[in-house]
């Protein structure tokens, strides 16, 4: 009997899955007052997240997914700044 062996997937589909989770609980967290839209973590969330959506993007060549996802992680690179210094 051969049995194939189960592959994991692509790291691009597990950084797109991270992304997608991260800024919809950035989203919620940030919505039910849980976290502060200037807290440190709700940027980290939000800056990974977009990353994780962008290399996605780039590795499938969706360039307005790859221009709004650019934009979001620099505003939250901007904003985290910001906030520590």
């Amino acid at each position: 009997m051969n049995k194939t062996k189960k592959q994991a997937p692509p790291l691009h589909h597990i950084a797109g899955w991270y992304g997608s989770i991260a800024i919809i609980s950035a989203y919620s967290l940030g919505s039910f007052n849980i976290l502060e839209p200037d807290s440190t973590v709700y940027q980290l969330i939000n800056l990974t997240g977009a990353a994780g959506l962008f290399y996605l993007a780039y590795h499938l060549k969706i360039k307005e997914s790859m221009f709004l996802n650019g934009f979001w992680v620099a505003i939250a690179a901007i904003t985290l700044l910001r906030i520590l210094l």
